[in-house]
């Protein structure tokens, strides 16, 4: 898939920045910005966290699946930051292939681990130490990262401001 479409995805682990970069790419190109975990939380006025907890994560991936068709049917240009683990179900990746440009923004687990501190918020995080469950994570979602994007990004720099122009420089050269 080409530019043309100019509905960017931005997919990865949690603690790759895909918000943090998605706002700054946005910005940069004068384009909306959408993060799908923030619809999801004001949609149902209840934080991710509290979402796992009470609804479980089937709940939770179901309201993630229906803000990513949202986004897929916004009217572009935009730049759409999701979950971590949007690319986990078929039927996200088959949308995703199909209405976006997806950069993985691929940063290493230990990196991710140390942005995100304790994972305090992050239910996926629960009871493990971050670092042996990013590792995890990232080993079973790589192959779906791969498989949808268009684009991968080295996500490791812990300047935003900078990776965001990075990666807007990238996509006006698409």
């Amino acid at each position: 898939m080409s530019m043309p479409s100019k509905r960017v995805a931005l997919v990865g682990l949690m603690g790759a920045g895909k918000s943090r970069v998605g706002r700054q790419v946005a910005a940069r190109l004068k384009w909306p910005f959408f993060d799908t975990d923030r619809m999801v939380e004001e949609r149902t006025g209840a934080s991710i966290e509290d979402l796992f907890r009470e609804r479980g994560e089937t709940a939770f991936r179901d309201l993630e699946t229906a803000a990513l068709l949202d986004v897929s049917r916004m009217t572009p240009p935009l730049v759409a930051a999701l979950g971590g683990g949007a690319v986990v179900r078929p039927e996200n990746r088959a949308v995703l292939q199909s209405f976006f440009f997806v950069v993985w923004l691929d940063v290493d687990p230990d990196r991710a681990a140390e942005r995100l501190g304790r994972g305090v918020g992050r239910p996926v995080l629960a009871g493990r130490l971050p670092s042996v469950a990013l590792r995890d994570l990232w080993a079973r979602r790589e192959p779906w990262y791969r498989e949808v994007a268009h684009l991968i990004f080295d996500a490791n720099s812990s300047d935003a401001a900078e990776l965001g122009r990075t990666l807007a420089l990238a996509l006006e050269s698409h």
